[in-house]
C-alpha cells in the first residue's frame, strides 16, 4: 500500500506516457544493436565468408555472435569470453579455413574488430538500462491497474467511512513514530506490566515497532518481559515475518537510520538483555534428535549461503528416557510420470506398517507443503479405507451426499441444467444402486423424471419449490435415503442451511451463497477420533505426533512468479517512484542485483526452515519421502545420505 500511495499522483495518461518513454529508449537501443549486427553480417555475405571459417565455428563463434546482434537476441548480446579473446587477439579465422579464405577474412578483420568494439561500447553504456526498462515495462500496466483500483477503494472507504483492519498497524506506527509514550500506550502501560511475545521470529517489523514502546516503558519501570522464538522456525516471510529481528536482538533491526527514540528503546533492550538457549529436546527420541542435529549441521555448510547466524545452535540435547526412535528415508530417482504414484505408495506403505506395529491411526501425521498435496493423499488413504482428518477432508463440499443435494437444488432451480442432471444420475447409480434399464443417456429433464419414476421416486419440482429451504433439504435427504447411516457432513450441512434459511427462502440465493462460502464450512470433529492427521507444515507448527510422514520433502526452490517492489530514481520519468520488477536472471544484471541475490538466499532459508519445522514434529518415528526433482531440496537430502553414509533405521 505504501508503494501504491507513492504513485497516486499518476493517472492512466501518466502511465501511458511512461510506457512511451520506455518504448522509445528500448526501440532505439534495439535499432542501434541490429544496425551493427546487420553491417557485420552484410560484410561477411558480400565476401562470401562461411561462418564455419570464422574463429569459434558456425554454432558459437564470431559469425553466430553477429547473428545474435542482427536478430536482437537480447539474452545473447554479450559476447562469450572466447569470442572476446578472438577479437582482442585479432585472429578471426578458424583453423579449418583454407589459405584463400584466411586472406579474405584477414582483409576484413579491422572492420569486424571495429564493429565488435562499437557493440561492446554500446552495450556497456546502455544495456543495463535496457534490461531495467524491460523489467519495468513487464508489469507497468499491472501497476497502473493496481493504482486505479487503490483510488476506487479509497473513494469507497471515504464514502462509507470505513477502514480495513489491515491498515491499523500502519496507522498506529505513524502515530507513535516520534512520540515516546502516546496516551493510549500510557493507559495500557498502567494496566499491563509484563509482556510476553511468542513466535517472535515471525513478527513483522511494523508489529515489533508498534509494541516496542510498551516493552520499553515496562522495562524502564523494572518489570520483567520475555521474547520467545526460534529463528530456525521462521516460515511466515510471506506474511512479512522478519527473522533478522530475532537474530539481531537486542539490537533493533532497521534498514534505515534509527531515530533518537528508537536508539533509546534499543538501549533499554540491551541493558535488560539476558538470553537463554533451551538446549534440551523433550519431544523426540534420541535417534530423531541425532539425525536432525547431523542433517541441519550438514545443510548449514552445504548451501552456498551463510546461515550460521540462524543455525549456529541447531544441535539439541536429548532428555532422559528418550532411547530409540527411527528415521526412515525413501528416495526416488525414476521417471517423472511415475513419481506421484511412487510417493502415494510409499505413504500408504508407511501408514500400514505403523498400524501393523500396533500404533493407532491418530498417532500418525502426514505433513505436506501445500493443501493440494494433502487433499490428494487424504483421498488416496480413504480409498484404502484408512480414516483421515485434514482441513480439506473435513470440508462439507468433500461429501458426495452434500454435493448431490446441491445438484438437486440446482436442478430444481433450473430444470435445463444438463450438468446437474448428469451429476444426479451418476451419484444415484454409483452410490445408491439405482436402476438405469431405460438407457436414456441424454441429459434432459424428461429423461431424469423417467429415471426417478423407474426407481420409484416421486419427484415433484412444483411441490419441492413450495417448501422452506430447511424442510426442502430434509425432504430430499429422506427421499433419496441419504440418512440411512449417520452422516456428520449432512448434519453440519443442514445446520448451515437452517441458518441461511432464517433470512432468505430463495434457492438461487442459496446456491450463490454456497458457491461463495463452501470452502469455509467444515464439520467439527470431537477429540479422540481415531484417524490419520493430514496437514500442512504451517498448520503442524507447535504440534507433535508419535509418527510423522513427510511425503514431499523435496521442497521446491522456485523463484517463478516472485516480484519485487523497488524504489526508482529514473531521470526519464521521476514521477514513477516505485516499480514492480520480476525476480530472475535479468534482475541480477541490473543495479538491483543485490535484491536478486538476497531473495535467492531467503528462498533457500525458507525451505531450510520448512524442513526443520517438519522434521522436528515426531516423537518416535520419522518417514522422509523425497523424489529427484529439478530446483528442489532433494539433492541436499541425497548428498547427506551418501556422504554421511546414513543407514535407514527400522521402526
Amino acid at each position: 500500500a505504501q508503494k501504491i500511495d507513492a504513485l497516486k499522483s499518476l493517472d492512466l495518461e501518466g502511465f501511458l506516457s511512461i510506457n512511451k518513454k520506455l518504448n522509445t529508449f528500448m526501440h532505439g537501443f534495439k535499432a542501434q544493436v541490429t544496425v551493427i549486427g546487420n553491417q557485420a553480417i552484410g560484410l561477411l555475405e558480400t565476401n562470401n565468408v562461411d561462418h564455419s571459417n570464422l574463429a569459434g565455428g558456425a554454432s558459437a563463434g564470431i559469425g553466430k555472435y553477429f547473428t545474435y546482434l542482427s536478430g536482437f537476441r537480447d539474452d545473447k548480446l554479450q559476447a562469450s569470453n572466447t569470442v572476446k579473446k578472438n577479437f582482442e587477439s585479432g585472429k578471426l579465422t578458424a583453423g579449418k579455413a583454407s589459405g584463400q579464405e584466411k586472406v579474405v577474412i584477414e582483409n576484413m578483420t579491422s572492420e569486424l574488430v571495429d564493429l565488435f568494439h562499437k557493440s561492446e561500447k554500446l552495450l556497456e553504456e546502455q544495456f543495463e538500462k535496457y534490461k531495467l526498462y524491460k523489467l519495468i515495462k513487464a508489469n507497468l500496466f499491472s501497476v497502473a491497474v493496481l493504482n486505479e483500483m487503490e483510488k476506487i477503494v479509497l473513494e469507497l472507504k471515504q464514502k462509507n467511512n470505513i477502514l480495513f483492519i489491515s491498515e491499523f498497524n500502519k496507522i498506529i506506527s505513524d502515530a507513535i513514530a516520534n512520540e515516546p509514550a502516546p496516551y493510549i500506550y500510557e493507559r495500557l502501560g498502567e494496566r499491563y506490566r509484563h509482556f510476553l511475545i511468542d513466535e517472535f521470529q515471525d513478527t513483522s517489523v511494523m508489529q515489533w515497532r508498534n509494541i516496542l514502546p510498551l516493552v520499553h516503558n515496562s522495562l524502564s519501570q523494572g518489570f520483567f518481559n520475555m521474547i520467545v522464538g526460534d529463528a530456525k522456525q521462521s516460515i511466515y516471510r510471506w506474511r512479512n515475518g522478519e527473522v533478522e529481528q530475532f537474530v539481531k536482538l537486542p539490537d533493533v533491526f532497521s534498514k534505515e537510520d534509527k531515530s533518537m527514540l528508537l536508539v533509546e528503546q534499543e538501549q533499554s533492550l540491551k541493558s535488560n538483555h539476558h538470553p537463554k538457549v533451551l538446549e534440551t529436546n523433550f519431544r523426540s527420541k534420541v535417534n530423531i534428535i541425532n539425525f536432525n542435529n547431523s542433517f541441519f549441521e550438514y545443510l548449514r555448510n552445504a548451501t552456498a549461503h551463510d546461515f550460521s547466524d540462524i543455525y549456529n545452535q541447531a544441535g539439541q540435547k536429548v532428555a532422559a528416557n528418550k532411547e530409540g526412535g527411527s528415521v526412515n528415508i525413501c528416495q526416488f530417482d525414476g521417471e517423472r510420470a511415475e513419481r506421484e504414484q511412487w510417493t502415494m505408495d510409499r505413504v500408504i506403505d508407511a501408514v500400514k506398517l505403523c498400524l501393523a506395529k500396533g500404533y493407532q491411526k491418530k498417532d500418525i501425521a502426514i505433513i505436506t507443503r501445500g493443501n493440494a498435496d494433502g487433499a490428494n493423499l487424504a483421498a488416496q488413504l480413504m480409498e484404502q479405507n484408512i480414516d483421515v482428518i485434514s482441513e480439506e477432508s473435513l470440508l462439507l463440499n468433500t461429501s458426495a451426499e452434500v454435493r448431490f443435494i446441491i445438484e438437486l437444488l440446482k436442478f430444481i432451480d433450473n430444470s435445463a441444467n444438463e450438468i446437474s442432471i448428469a451429476s444426479i444420475r451418476y451419484f444415484l447409480i454409483q452410490h445408491q444402486n439405482f436402476k438405469n434399464s431405460l438407457n436414456n443417456t441424454s441429459n434432459t429433464s424428461s429423461n431424469l423424471y423417467a429415471f426417478f419414476k423407474e426407481n420409484e421416486i416421486d419427484f415433484s419440482t412444483h411441490y419441492l419449490k413450495s417448501l422452506p429451504l430447511f424442510e426442502l433439504v430434509i425432504e430430499l435427504s429422506i427421499m433419496f435415503d441419504l440418512n440411512a447411516e449417520p452422516n456428520a457432513y449432512l448434519k453440519f450441512f443442514m445446520d448451515q442451511i437452517f441458518g441461511f434459511g432464517q433470512h432468505s427462502s430463495s434457492i438461487s440465493d442459496l446456491l450463490t451463497w454456497w458457491d461463495n462460502k463452501q470452502h469455509k464450512f467444515s464439520i467439527v470433529v470431537p477429540d479422540g477420533v481415531d484417524a490419520v492427521n493430514v496437514m500442512t507444515i504451517h498448520k503442524s507448527k507447535g504440534l507433535q505426533f508419535p509418527i510423522v510422514i513427510i511425503p514431499y520433502a523435496d521442497l521446491t526452490i522456485n523463484t517463478k512468479g516472485i516480484k519485487h517492489w523497488t524504489a526508482l530514481d529514473e531521470p526519464d520519468f521521476p514521477e514513477l517512484k516505485y516499480a514492480l520488477l520480476n525476480h530472475g536472471e535479468l534482475l541480477s544484471d541490473t543495479s538491483f542485483a543485490n535484491i536478486h541475490e538476497e531473495e535467492g538466499r531467503k528462498i533457500i532459508l525458507d525451505q531450510l526452515n520448512m524442513l526443520y519445522v517438519a522434521f522436528t514434529r515426531p516423537e518416535e518415528h520419522l518417514f522422509i519421502i523425497s523424489a529427484n526433482r529439478r530446483n528442489s531440496m532433494h539433492p541436499y537430502i541425497n548428498q547427506f545420505v551418501e556422504k554421511q553414509q546414513y543407514n535407514t533405521q527400522i521402526i
